[in-house]
């Protein structure tokens, strides 16, 4: 069954085999007569996995290579294409003797010689080799065949395995039909009770494997100054809606924390914001609270680490430590005593020193290969107001501080980008020297929309020099602007299961993104004419006419459009000036029309006449010259267009998505008494 988790279960059970020390390597068979995945639609199929030979692969086998660290090759994937192709090149050289050669009994050795190639060219013990589709399917009948002589013939050498949902997936019994039997059974299911009866297999055979889904609390962890970074960017979201995912996944509790302990840059403004970005893309949350609101908290476990002598106050400039760090050399401060160092910690919370007169640092380790454990600074002093505890505390902790003392007091999973990896040894140590539970961490690759900038810093730049309007200008991949364009919150949604949570980093095409928007807001999007740069026209001899145009093309049943039409129109000046002269032209709907001499003459109504015409010229979307709205279009690039759309428009609410014909789709952003202002969504 396609999507049950058989590439994921044979790359576990691969990774398990590896850590005793067996190597492994992996194989997959699909059953497409396609030779390989390169060709095939990746909306259907999926994206191709493309091996270090070249090989267009199906993307289980970056599972095997993650999983298993091996680098896999062309040996290591097949098809029913390459298998008929491969005995047919036999044939042709004349391999069979001018044999009859019978598909049953000419096609599964060669899958089996197949099979053991795998093992040989990568010296392994074991090959693990997962048949794609789904068990009775014909497509795979003859790998079947191959497996059942395989068990026939090394029955010792070979162990199967069955991966199925439970309790509706019957499916296994066609096997017993194949004389493939025993081995073992990798099952999911909702049911908690009486696997036996489900499996129809004996209570002491059921491995059982199960989450402990009541400790399953991860958290949203938000820097309130960071709008752009933490948040507002694409891989902000697919990291949220991971979390979200996994939490309901497991019936866990999910967090939102807001990382707010530099007053310099936290500001309620962006809270709200973000929260509402939050809510739009459909999250929520089981409890919210401020990591400012624990600084007590933080003040204790500070103490505890001076008092163990494990935390020192240092009174070195920043340049200085910068300096040590990079000589990997301590600071005399390191020497003082826990009474010297206490005393002084309790100066900086009694605001007796200047800000950048003293900093507590963490007693590490200055000769480690990891720059960010050399000795850091995990609280400072800062007098500045924060936006919701005022000017209660001077001294505030560090990211890696706070953030490794609320996950190890509340929280058993941390989703999070790789950008943290070198941090992690750092708030790992900082949990031990605490006490605190260590959670479960997943550290997942960084993605961002290609040809697009997601630096905060340079979009706050771009809106002070003037070149982006705001944090929704249609050029940037900030929420505001996606959701602003038209990009629904499903999209961004489905967009997180593309992603996905490997550990590559790269870009995405827009066009991705795109093409998942254009599956849900199609449907939904009536069609409009609009007329960018109009260009006036006369057709002589036209007849008056009440064209009537569908709002959805095939479904008359949604309604329609009613244009009065007479001698004057309106197209495109791009339109306007690609018309060649003497050929049959045509407006949508509504007329054909030849051009003579600058001259525009009525030829007939019939669009059948047009499609059997050998002189065809262009097929124009049009709007007659009369009783129009104004429209401005913004474009995804900032060009902005103006021109006329059709008197229907003015009916639509604002945040209607529609589809203008021949442009694209756009989202209608505000209303005015005599123009409309449109943003344009995608093609």
């Amino acid at each position: 069954m396609s999507g049950l988790g058989k590439g994921i279960t044979s790359a576990s059970i691969g990774l398990l085999l590896r850590s005793r020390g067996i190597a492994v390597t992996a194989m997959k068979c699909d059953m497409y007569l396609n030779l390989d995945s390169g060709t095939m639609n990746p909306i259907e199929h999926g994206e191709v996995f493309v091996t270090d030979d070249g090989t267009e692969t199906d993307q289980d086998l970056g599972h095997y290579e993650r999983f298993l660290d091996v680098n896999l090759t062309k040996d290591n994937y097949t098809t029913n294409g390459q298998i008929y192709k491969l005995v047919l090149d036999k044939e042709r050289k004349l391999e069979y003797g001018g044999k009859c050669v019978e598909p049953y009994h000419a096609l599964p050795p060669e899958i089996i010689k197949k099979w053991y190639k795998a093992g040989e060219s990568s010296n392994s013990d074991v090959v693990l080799i997962e048949l794609g589709g789904t068990v009775g399917e014909y497509e795979g009948l003859l790998f079947f065949e191959a497996v059942r002589r395989l068990k026939l013939t090394n029955p010792k050498d070979i162990v199967l395995v069955h991966v199925l949902n439970l309790p509706k997936e019957h499916r296994h019994i066609n096997l017993h039909r194949y004389k493939i039997v025993g081995g073992f059974y990798v099952t999911y299911t909702s049911l908690y009770h009486k696997w036996c009866l489900v499996c129809f297999t004996y209570s002491y055979k059921v491995i059982l494997y199960t989450h402990d889904s009541k400790r399953f609390f991860t958290s949203r962890s938000i820097w309130t100054s960071a709008y752009t970074q933490r948040l507002h960017r694409f891989m902000g979201c697919i990291v949220f809606l991971s979390k979200g995912q996994y939490s309901r996944m497991y019936n866990g509790k999910c967090i939102l924390r807001w990382d707010d302990t530099n007053p310099e840059k936290e500001n309620q403004e962006y809270c709200l914001a973000m929260k509402e970005d939050l809510r739009w893309l459909g999250l929520t949350w089981d409890e919210e609270y401020h990591a400012s609101d624990h600084m007590l908290e933080y003040y204790r476990f500070a103490e505890k680490l001076i008092l163990e002598k494990r935390a020192y106050t240092c009174g070195c400039s920043s340049e200085q430590v910068k300096k040590n760090r990079e000589k990997m050399k301590s600071c005399s401060c390191k020497k003082k005593s826990k009474e010297e160092n206490l005393i002084q910690w309790k100066q900086m919370l009694a605001r007796e020193c200047a800000e950048g007169e003293a900093t507590l640092r963490l007693a590490g380790d200055m000769k480690s290969n990891n720059g960010v454990m050399r000795d850091p600074i995990i609280f400072r002093i800062c007098y500045a107001k924060h936006f919701l505890q005022g000017e209660k505390h001077a001294v505030w902790p560090m990211y890696d501080f706070e953030s490794a003392v609320e996950d190890g007091l509340k929280v058993t999973h941390v989703i999070r980008s790789k950008e943290f990896e070198l941090r992690a040894e750092l708030q790992t140590a900082i949990r031990k020297l605490l006490n605190l539970k260590e959670p479960m961490v997943r550290e997942i690759g960084r993605y961002q929309i290609a040809g697009t900038t997601t630096q905060g810093r340079e979009i706050r730049e771009g809106i002070e020099t003037g070149k982006y309007s705001g944090w929704d200008d249609p050029r940037l991949v900030t929420l505001k602007a996606l959701r602003r364009r038209g990009i629904l919150p499903e999209a961004i949604q489905e967009m997180s299961l593309v992603v996905g949570m490997g550990k590559s980093s790269g870009q995405i095409s827009p066009d991705v993104l795109e093409s998942i928007n254009r599956k849900i807001i199609d449907k939904n999007a009536d069609r409009y004419f609009f007329i960018d740069t109009p260009q006036k026209i006369k057709i002589d001899k036209a007849p008056k006419q009440e064209v009537s145009l569908e709002l959805y093309p095939n479904q008359p049943e949604r309604g329609e459009r009613k244009l009065i039409t007479y001698t004057d129109f309106v197209i495109t000046a791009e339109d306007f000036h690609q018309l060649e002269e003497g050929k049959l032209h045509r407006l949508m709907d509504c007329l054909n029309f030849r051009k003579k001499k600058n001259k525009f003459i009525f030829d007939s109504i019939d669009h059948q006449h047009f499609k059997n015409a050998e002189d065809k010229g262009k097929i124009l979307h049009w709007l007659p010259a009369e009783g129009n709205v104004n429209v401005d279009l913004l474009m995804s690039d900032g060009q902005h267009l103006s021109g006329l759309g059709e008197a229907g428009l003015n009916k639509l609410k604002e945040g209607t998505i529609i589809q203008f014909e021949r442009v694209g789709f756009v989202k209608l952003d505000t209303k005015e008494k005599d123009r409309l202002s449109f943003w344009f969504t995608h093609k």
